[in-house]
């Protein structure tokens, strides 16, 4: 009878460490920022609503100004930072010259950093740079990116 309950109990703990394994798990945030890369590459502005959160952008794009200027400026450059991304907007131009290298990222609580080295295909020149996410509704947002 021993040999049962501890069986029992043993499989009862297997199938807990299955679950939790399972459930704990996050998504990759390098994989929002590949998928970010591909939408702005295929001028997808619904896929870009999805990696990336503009009101969060916006407000790091201009926490320089003083909280009256952000008021009057923030829809336009919000809008902006949309159509930057879109067609021939001037980010998504200047990135179709680059190769993206996506190499690290570092997770910390609810926040996670990609860190992401632009090189060009003429030139050989290159700029590296981070993507900073949260997660929100257990899918990573981008809220910061260097264009």
């Amino acid at each position: 009878m021993n040999k049962k309950r501890l069986l029992s109990f043993i499989i009862v703990l297997i199938f807990f460490f299955i679950f939790s394994f399972f459930c704990s798990q996050r998504p990759d945030p390098r994989k929002t920022v590949i998928d970010f890369i591909k939408a702005v590459a295929n001028s997808d502005s619904v896929a870009l609503l999805n990696y990336v959160d503009f009101d969060q952008l916006t407000k790091e794009k201009l926490s320089f100004l003083a909280p009256e200027e952000k008021e009057k400026v923030f829809n336009s450059t919000k809008n902006q930072l949309l159509n930057n991304l879109l067609r021939d907007g001037t980010t998504r131009v200047k990135w179709e010259n680059y190769k993206k290298v996506i190499a690290n990222s570092k997770i910390e609580g609810d926040t996670a950093e990609v860190e992401v080295t632009f090189m060009h295909t003429k030139t050989g020149a290159y700029k590296y740079t981070k993507m900073k996410l949260y997660l929100k509704d257990g899918k990573w947002k981008i809220f910061s990116y260097e264009d």
